[in-house]
């Protein structure tokens, strides 16, 4: 059986993490990474959701500072309050074969429903017992 290229692999990859009907907005972010075998690059992500405290697909564009080459990358991240950590799998122009990283940066991730926005006053209403000032006054 013929080994399958790693074209082919990073392909599939692609296809099953496209979006299909979303739940949620993507997001981007940018970070650092750390590439098994000791290169550092730095990249900018594209996350499948920009809701925090969830895990996302990630697809990225890394530049590697020791060999001077650009790594596109396919991957897994947590998003936090505007932080993620990912594992990423990318591909080597040079060797033609791939590599793998984890990494840390910054996203935009949207607050969870029901979060931000201050404290609230509740509004009094005529069955609560307390009438609010009323438009219709003469």
């Amino acid at each position: 059986m013929e080994k399958p290229s790693v074209r082919s692999v990073l392909f599939a990859a692609c296809i099953a993490m496209a979006p299909l009907p979303a739940a949620a907005d993507p997001s981007v972010g940018f970070g650092f990474n750390y590439i098994f075998g000791g290169e550092v690059s730095v990249g900018l992500r594209i996350f499948s959701t920009d809701e925090p405290e969830k895990a996302a697909g990630a697809l990225g564009l890394d530049y590697v500072f020791n060999s001077q080459r650009v790594r596109p990358t396919v991957g897994i991240a947590y998003l936090d309050d505007d932080v993620y950590l990912g594992l990423d799998m990318g591909y080597n122009f040079n060797t033609s074969g791939v590599d793998f990283s984890i990494g840390l940066g910054v996203v935009d991730t949207d607050p969870p429903a029901g979060a931000g926005g201050g404290p609230t006053t509740p509004v009094a209403t005529a069955a609560s017992g307390t009438e609010g000032p009323s438009l219709m006054s003469f």
